[in-house]
């Protein structure tokens, strides 16, 4: 009987390291095609809070960071999901010039106003002085990406006028299988010239909308093929666009689910990769350059699952700042060499 105990065991084991365990090794593509230009890797831990997939603004000594809470175990996940109580919540930080917490972080939704219960992957962005935040909204399934405000009174953070964002025309893109049905996410905000834009859709080709901040409503503003189209693809969205006032043009980070493998059986798992394009400050936001491989440094992926997704991005002199959720885990910032990055780009 004993025998028998520990041969199950044995074998449920087995299959759980090959065939679900998600560790997960980079392929050759990604190693030989990718650009360094990565110099420092930093991590980020908040105190009272597991998160990830973080979008910041930066300040003039420091960084306000939204962020989506993590389960606080898997246990602590499985219970709230067969109880039908499985939520994910997003928190404001406060961030020094050297990523450590300032004071307590604080949940801004769900709050006493805002009931909502599942949202995921927060971009922070500024518009003609107020801070907006973008997030998806899965509180009646699928996903909305849905517009708030933020602000500070007295020390406490605040969500309010949360409005949900609609694009008229997705229907086409839907109908081409460009775009799931009831599943809008990663939406890339960038505010100019007293308007918001979003980059909705990059491959194959870039479309952009703009943003009625008021009624959420989007229509389109542009569209143009990508010329950039290589094995790393399709590119999907990743930080809010960052004007950058030397190159006079925007940059922004993309990810790509690119296929995997499995570090001990041959099953096919995505990881997430990522690199970076830029585009014109003017209508109709052409890209006109981009890196000619994605980021590839080897602590960038010393990480298990193989998973960098990049949510926000920010100039400090001759460097950008990508801030990035790792594994779904953690919150990381990867310090990029400015003129590496822009040698490591293919121009239009």
């Amino acid at each position: 009987m004993i025998k028998r105990v520990l041969l199950v065991l044995g074998g449920a084991f087995c299959f759980y390291f090959l065939a679900i365990h998600r560790s997960r090794e980079l392929p050759p593509s990604v190693i030989n095609e990718g650009v360094e230009v990565i110099d420092e890797i930093y991590d980020i831990s908040l105190s009272g809070y597991k998160t990830y997939n973080p979008g910041v603004v930066a300040l003039d000594n420091g960084y306000i960071m939204a962020s989506r809470e993590k389960a606080k175990s898997f246990f602590d996940y499985m219970k709230l999901k067969c109880l039908r109580k499985r939520k994910n919540i997003i928190v404001i930080s406060e961030l020094d010039e050297h990523f450590q917490q300032i004071g307590v972080s604080q949940q801004v939704i769900p709050n006493k106003d805002l009931s909502l219960k599942k949202v995921t992957d927060p971009r922070l962005f500024t518009h003609e002085g107020t801070l907006y935040m973008i997030f998806c909204d899965h509180t009646q399934g699928g996903s909305v990406q849905t517009l708030s405000t933020l602000k500070k009174e007295k020390d406490l953070w605040k969500a309010e006028k949360v409005t949900p964002l609609h694009f008229e025309g997705s229907f086409e893109f839907i109908e081409k299988h460009l775009v799931s049905e009831g599943i809008e996410k990663n939406w890339m905000p960038f505010s100019i010239d007293g308007k918001v834009y979003l980059v909705y859709l990059l491959e194959p080709e870039k479309v952009v909308v703009e943003l009625n901040i008021s009624t959420g409503q989007c229509h389109l503003v542009s569209r143009t093929p990508n010329g950039f189209i290589d094995r790393f693809a399709p590119l999907r969205g990743g930080s809010p666009p960052l004007f950058d006032e030397e190159l006079g043009e925007f940059i922004t980070v993309y990810h790509v689910a690119f296929p995997g493998r499995n570090s001990y059986c041959l099953s096919k798992r995505n990881i997430y990769i990522c690199g970076a394009y830029t585009f014109s400050k003017d209508i109709p936001f052409t890209i006109t350059r981009k890196t000619t491989g994605p980021f590839y440094q080897k602590n960038l992926y010393n990480n298990r699952e193989k998973i960098i997704f990049a949510t926000a991005l920010i100039q400090k002199g001759d460097h950008y700042l990508m801030f990035y959720g790792e594994d779904d885990s953690r919150i990381k910032v990867a310090k990029i060499d400015r003129k590496k990055l822009l040698r490591a780009m293919k121009r239009r």
